[in-house]
C-alpha cells in the first residue's frame, strides 16, 4: 500500500482541526461582549439574533472568520473520516471500517453546514445541523470505544500508545456528553454536584475533540496479521 494518500489524509487531518480551532479561538478573542454561556456555534451569527440561552441580542464582529474556519475545516477532515476507515480496516474489522467511515462523513459534512447555515439565518435548521454533528460523531466515538476495549481484551494490552490516548480522550467526550444530556433532560441543574453548563461543556468538549481529531494523524494504519475480526 503506497503511502502517499495516508500522508496526505494525516496532513490535511491536522491542517483542518487547527484551523476550525484556530477560527474559534480567535472568534471568541475578538468578540468581547461574547456571552460565556452561548452556543460556540453563534459565533456565526450574521445578522443580530436574539438567543435564547443568554436571554441577550448575539452580533458577533467577524462571523464568517468562525463560518469560513468551520466549512473549510470540515471539508479538510473528511480525511479523518478515511484514517479511522484505514486504521479499523488494519484491525480487520471491515464492517465496522466501513459504517464509523459513512458516520464520520455525515457528521463533518453537517458540520461545514453549520457554517453556511448561521442561526440568524434558519434557527431551526442550524439547530438540526449541530445536532446532527454531535450525535452522529458521538456514535461513530462509540463504535471505536466498544472496538478498543475489545482489541484491548483480546491482546491484553494496548498495541500503540495511540491507541490508550484515543480510548481515554473517547471516555473524556463520552462523559461529557452524558452529563450534558442529564442537564438537558432537567434531571440536573447547572452548577449542582459538579454538572457544568453549556458554554464551560462546549469549550471542554470541543478541545477534547480537537485532540481527538488531531491524534489521528497518528494512527497506524498497518495491517495487523495478528488479530481477526
Amino acid at each position: 500500500m503506497t503511502k502517499q494518500p495516508i500522508d496526505l489524509a494525516r496532513a490535511c487531518n491536522i491542517v483542518g482541526a487547527l484551523v476550525i480551532a484556530g477560527g474559534t479561538t480567535l472568534s471568541i478573542a475578538f468578540y468581547k461582549d461574547y456571552p460565556p454561556n452561548e452556543h460556540l456555534s453563534s459565533l456565526g451569527t450574521r445578522s443580530p439574533v436574539f438567543s435564547d440561552i443568554s436571554k441577550q441580542t448575539i452580533q458577533p464582529p467577524y462571523p464568517d472568520l468562525f463560518n469560513y474556519a468551520l466549512i473549510c475545516g470540515s471539508v479538510l477532515l473528511l480525511s479523518n473520516a478515511f484514517l479511522n476507515y484505514k486504521y479499523l480496516r488494519s484491525l480487520h474489522r471491515i464492517r465496522q471500517s466501513i459504517f464509523v467511515a459513512v458516520v464520520m462523513v455525515f457528521a463533518f459534512l453537517n458540520l461545514g453546514m453549520v457554517g453556511i447555515i448561521d442561526l440568524g439565518m434558519e434557527r431551526p435548521l442550524h439547530d438540526q445541523l449541530a445536532k446532527n454533528f454531535f450525535y452522529a460523531i458521538m456514535v461513530a466515538y462509540a463504535t471505536l470505544l466498544y472496538i478498543l476495549i475489545d482489541e484491548r481484551r483480546k491482546r491484553q494490552k494496548w498495541q500503540k500508545w495511540t491507541e490508550a490516548t484515543k480510548f481515554m480522550i473517547i471516555m473524556y467526550l463520552l462523559l461529557l456528553s452524558i452529563q450534558r444530556q442529564i442537564v438537558l433532560f432537567g434531571w440536573i441543574k447547572p452548577g449542582m454536584f459538579g454538572f457544568i453548563g453549556n458554554g464551560l461543556y462546549q469549550r471542554l468538549w470541543g478541545v477534547g475533540f480537537i485532540l481527538m481529531v488531531l491524534l489521528d494523524s497518528f494512527l497506524s494504519v498497518e495491517e495487523d496479521q495478528t488479530i481477526s475480526e
